[in-house]
């Protein structure tokens, strides 16, 4: 995934405020941290653009499964340090007092099973006292079936068209982005599929109680109808 439309990636949601979601992320971190220390860890931190803000309040680690991503969040975080592996199963051999898992990345995980291996995962990392916020994707009741979607970029060297149609299956929603993609040299067509779990907050939440988190779920997220979820570790 991300492979072709990683060297866009930033282009493409340079509308996203990553900077204020940072500021969010710190002061729920702020209120609810119990643990002494400042060490962070971004989980599926993709391009490090949520980095980018965090390294101003914590000393981060980011974990992406991505290597193309990761290539470009290392020029672009150089106090940080990025690893690669997958969110369900990486060992760093050390705790962190905060872990972030942000713009829905976590929804790749499209079953239950996976998710509670991942939260699993996170809190083996989390020391006692720390705090975990997950984003996930947009609530069931929110999804709206059918709708088309379309983003495009209009700089003088570069333009792109990205369109999409929601659709949805068996609490999956599925989206294939068709993009459109002309420079000075070339237009070329991409295309990127994206299958992305609608969970539910009550199994969501008693997951993350199972592994020893305190935990609520808030609609007052970084961006609409997905709402976050937040846990200390016990």
């Amino acid at each position: 995934m991300y492979k072709e439309l990683a060297k866009y990636y930033d282009i493409i949601y340079r509308w996203k405020d990553y900077a204020m979601e940072a500021e969010k992320v710190y002061q729920i971190i702020h209120d609810y941290r119990k643990s002494d220390g400042n060490d962070l860890l971004d989980a599926a931190c993709g391009t490090g653009e949520h980095a980018k803000y965090l390294q101003d309040y914590f000393k981060i680690t980011g974990v992406d499964s991505s290597p193309y991503m990761l290539e470009i969040a290392r020029k672009k975080v150089k106090k940080a340090s990025f690893i690669k592996g997958d969110m369900r199963n990486f060992k760093l051999n050390k705790q962190f007092d905060a872990i972030v898992c942000l713009f829905s990345a976590i929804a790749h995980l499209k079953d239950y099973n996976k998710l509670e291996q991942a939260i699993s995962n996170f809190s083996v990392h989390l020391k006692k006292g720390g705090v975990l916020i997950i984003e996930p994707f947009v609530l069931p009741k929110a999804f709206t079936v059918g709708e088309p979607h379309a983003l495009y970029v209009d700089d003088p060297e570069l333009k792109i068209a990205r369109m999409n149609i929601s659709r949805r299956r068996n609490g999956i929603a599925s989206i294939h982005f068709h993009f459109l993609i002309a420079n000075r040299k070339k237009i070329e067509y991409l295309n990127e599929k994206h299958e992305l779990a609608l969970y539910e907050t009550g199994k969501f939440l008693s997951i993350m109680k199972k592994y020893n988190l305190q935990s609520k779920f808030t609609q007052n997220g970084l961006m609409k109808n997905r709402g976050l979820y937040i846990g200390i570790k016990k």
